[in-house]
C-alpha cells in the first residue's frame, strides 16, 4: 500500500502506474480471434437469405478481424493487472463496436452505424436506423450483437479462447464487477453460458407458441434475455397485439433481469432459494408498484393495466421494448420510467443500471446511519447483503459508484438541455442510454445532431462497463509516455 502522508500537495495519480501496451494489445487482440468466429455466424445468415453482398461484408469484417488477432501473438501471452483488465474490458467494446459499424456502411453513414453497434453491444436498444426495408442479415445482427453483448465479450472470450489463469480471473471479475464466481473461472464461464443459451432456447420455443413467426421470435428473444430490446419492427412488441406474445416476453424480460447465479442455485438447492433473494423480491416489489403509479397516472383506463404492467418491468429491467409510444406519455410517467431505469435489475445479470443490489447496500447504509444515533456509543452493527457482511471498501464502491452515475447522468442530461431540450425529454433519453435501456421519448433519430449522438454512445458505452472503466482510459497517468521495457 503507498502512503500518500498529509500535505504532500501531490495528486493522486503521481502514484499510478501505468499499464502495459503488450498486455492490453494481447488480450485485445485474443478477443479480435473471438470476434472473427463471432461474424460467420451472420456471414451465415446473409447467405442463406440469399443476401449475398452482406455474406461478403460479413465474412470480410470477419477475415480483417482475424488477422489483426492473429497479429497478437507476436506479443506473446503476459498477464494482466487490474488497471489492465479494465482498460482491455472498455476498449473491446469499442472495437466489436467499430467492426460492427462497418457492417451498416452499404445502407447507413459510419456514424449512425457506429451508433447502431454501439447499442447493439451494449445491450442499450436506442435506433437510429430506420428498420422498414432493412436486409434480414442486418436485422438479425442487430439482435446477436445484443445476445453477444448481453452475456459478455470477456465471458465468450473465456469459454472459446485459453486465456491464462491470472488475466483470466482478471477478466472475468471486471466484466461482472467483482462478483465471485460459481466455480473456477472457467466453469462459471461455461454455466454462464449454458444458463443463457437455455433461456434462449425456451424462450424462443415460447414466442413460437405464443403467435410470434420464427424469424420474428428468434430476434425478440435475442434482444430479451439480453435485456436489450432490438426489435425487427419499429413498434417494437407493440407490433403483435396478441395477449400471449406482451406476457411471455414480461416474463422472460424478468428472467434475463435475474443475476445468474439464482438459476445455479435454483438447480442446487429449489425453489425456496429462489423466494429468499432479495435481489429478486425487489426487482417483482418495484416492477408491480410501478406498473400501478403507471396505471393511475394513464387514469386508471382498463384497456392499460397490461401496458402499464409491461412498460414497468421494460424499464426496470432495462430491456428497452415497449407496446406505445413513450414520446405521448405525460411528464409523470416518464419520471417513473427515469427512476426504474436508473435502479436496473439484478447484479451478475444481463440488465443495465445502478443494479439492485447497490440500492439495498445503500438503503441499509441510510437505516444503519439512522439507528446508530439512538443506540449506546459502544454498540456496533452490521449491513449486510444476501447474509453476506459487506465490508467498509464495498460500502464505499457502492456509494461512490452511485454518486458518479448520478453525476454522469446530470451532466449529459444538461448537454441536452442546453442544445434545447426540455428537462425531462433530456433526463429520460441520457438515463435510456446510461442504464443500456433503449427506450426513448422521441429524441433519437438519424437526424439528432452529431455531438447528441456521441455523448448517447458515451453513456451506452460507460453504462455498459458500468463506468469505471469508461473513466480510467481518460487517466493519462495509465498510458505511458513510453513503451514498458
Amino acid at each position: 500500500m503507498v502512503w500518500l502522508g498529509k500535505g504532500i500537495g501531490l495528486p493522486i495519480t503521481k502514484f499510478v502506474e501505468p499499464v502495459r501496451y503488450r498486455a492490453v494489445t494481447a488480450n485485445l487482440c485474443l478477443m479480435l480471434r473471438l470476434l472473427a468466429a463471432l461474424l460467420a455466424v451472420p456471414a451465415g445468415v446473409a447467405v442463406l437469405a440469399g443476401e449475398f453482398r452482406f455474406a461478403l461484408v460479413f465474412a470480410g469484417l470477419a477475415g480483417a478481424s482475424l488477422g489483426l488477432g492473429l497479429l497478437g501473438r507476436l506479443a506473446g501471452q503476459p498477464n494482466l493487472e487490474g488497471k489492465e483488465a479494465f482498460v482491455v474490458t472498455a476498449l473491446a467494446y469499442l472495437v466489436f463496436s467499430l467492426f460492427g459499424a462497418a457492417a451498416f456502411l452499404p445502407v447507413e453513414s459510419f456514424v449512425d452505424g457506429f451508433f447502431e453497434s454501439m447499442s447493439g453491444f451494449t445491450t442499450t436498444g436506442l435506433s437510429v436506423t430506420g428498420l422498414a426495408g432493412l436486409p434480414r442479415s442486418l436485422l438479425f445482427f442487430r439482435g446477436y450483437s445484443q445476445w453477444i453483448g448481453g452475456i459478455g465479450i470477456v465471458i465468450l472470450t473465456l469459454i472459446v479462447l485459453r486465456v491464462p489463469g491470472r488475466a483470466a480471473r482478471k477478466l472475468y471479475t471486471q466484466e461482472f464487477s467483482g462478483e465471485k464466481p460459481m466455480a473456477g473461472i472457467r466453469k462459471t464461464a461455461r454455466l454462464v453460458l449454458l444458463i443463457y443459451a437455455s433461456l434462449t432456447a425456451v424462450g424462443f420455443g415460447t414466442f413460437v407458441l405464443a403467435g410470434m413467426r420464427p424469424f420474428d421470435a428468434l430476434l425478440n428473444i435475442l434482444a430479451t434475455v439480453s435485456t436489450g430490446g432490438f426489435s425487427p419492427h419499429a413498434q417494437s412488441i407493440g407490433a403483435y397485439p396478441a395477449p400471449a406474445v406482451h406476457g411471455a416476453v414480461i416474463v422472460f424480460m424478468i428472467l434475463g433481469a435475474t443475476g445468474f447465479p439464482l438459476y445455479y442455485f435454483l438447480i442446487r438447492e429449489g425453489p425456496r432459494r429462489v423466494l429468499r433473494d432479495s435481489q429478486l423480491l425487489v426487482l417483482l416489489g418495484l416492477g408491480l408498484a410501478a406498473a400501478c403509479l403507471f396505471w393511475v397516472a394513464w387514469q386508471a383506463q382498463a384497456r392499460l393495466i397490461s401496458s402499464s404492467l409491461f412498460q414497468s418491468f421494460s424499464a426496470l429491467t432495462t430491456t428497452g421494448f415497449s407496446t406505445v409510444d413513450y414520446a405521448r406519455w405525460p411528464p409523470l410517467v416518464k419520471g417513473l420510467s427515469v427512476v426504474l431505469m436508473i435502479c436496473g435489475g439484478s447484479s451478475f445479470s444481463t440488465a443495465g443500471g445502478i443494479k439492485l443490489i447497490r440500492l439495498i447496500v445503500l438503503f441499509k447504509l441510510v437505516r444503519w446511519s439512522v439507528v446508530k444515533r439512538v443506540l449506546p456509543d459502544a454498540a456496533t452493527v452490521s449491513i449486510t447483503a444476501e447474509k453476506s457482511p459487506v465490508s467498509e471498501s464495498d460500502l464505499k464502491n457502492a456509494v461512490s459508484l452511485i454518486a458518479i452515475y448520478l453525476l454522469i447522468l446530470a451532466g449529459t442530461s444538461l448537454i441536452f438541455l442546453l442544445s434545447g431540450f426540455g428537462i425531462v425529454d433530456s433526463v429520460f433519453e441520457n438515463a435510456s442510454a446510461l442504464g443500456t435501456v433503449g427506450l426513448s421519448s422521441g429524441i433519437t433519430s438519424s437526424g439528432l445532431p452529431l455531438h447528441l449522438k456521441l455523448v448517447l454512445m458515451f453513456n451506452m458505452w460507460a453504462g455498459r462497463l458500468e463506468i469505471l472503466p469508461a473513466l480510467i482510459i481518460f487517466i493519462p497517468a495509465v498510458w505511458p509516455r513510453r513503451r514498458n521495457r
